[in-house]
């Protein structure tokens, strides 16, 4: 048996029944304190799960659910739990609305858990640290902690293997700047200046002393 097997004037009274249990003050909405009140009489729901399908519910946020949108609500459960509270409609049980009920209460539970995985995931994701600058400041943060040795020594078995190293050598590549180059030295004096200071300085010749 399917949705469509089934005669829409079942739906309908199915949903009358439902409003009509929830509405107790019958002033055309359903608030939510008779919606967590309704439900918790009749399937035992907590007040917290009864605000999640009101919350859910309440696609114009006016405080007050309508009978289009505990339509809506009924019309977002899946195929096969529609079907089995239709046939429970139609075979006349006394629980179909409780059943109804605890079916909507459930699936806007599972979405309100969905929900809040989702932007947990999004939360964890951008408190991830970042690479680039930030990567290099944390880097240098832990070397001046630890020292440049135990930095390197990634798994801290006490030896920095060839992978540690280039690894390491890697990570500070960009961050040391090259050494600056000495200098030139200054230009000497012309070849023939430097041969003609050089004969005048000559050589000292030592004096013999003549007997006499």
């Amino acid at each position: 048996m399917s949705v469509s097997s089934i005669s829409s004037s079942t739906s309908t009274e199915l949903l009358k029944a439902l409003y009509s249990a929830l509405d107790t003050d019958k002033s055309g909405g359903v608030s939510l304190d008779e919606l967590t009140s309704v439900s918790n009489s009749l399937s035992g729901t907590s007040e917290s799960d009864a605000a999640a399908l009101f919350e859910s519910a309440d696609t114009d946020s006016d405080g007050l659910l309508s009978e289009s949108e505990v339509k809506s609500a009924f019309e977002s459960l899946s195929s096969a739990m529609r079907t089995t509270l239709l046939a429970e409609q139609e075979a006349s049980s006394d629980t179909t609305t409780a059943d109804t009920i605890a079916a909507l209460v459930s699936d806007a539970a599972e979405e309100a858990s969905a929900s809040s995985n989702d932007s947990e995931g999004s939360t964890t994701t951008s408190s991830a640290a970042p690479a680039g600058a930030g990567g290099a400041a944390a880097t240098s943060e832990e070397e001046e902690e630890t020292g440049p040795f135990d930095a390197a020594d990634t798994n801290q078995d006490g030896e920095v293997s060839a992978a540690e190293q280039a690894a390491w050598d890697a990570t500070h590549a960009s961050s040391e700047e090259p050494a600056e180059a000495a200098p030139p030295p200054p230009p000497g004096p012309p070849p023939s200046e430097a041969a003609g200071a050089s004969a005048s300085r000559g050589t000292p010749t030592a004096t013999v002393a003549t007997a006499a």
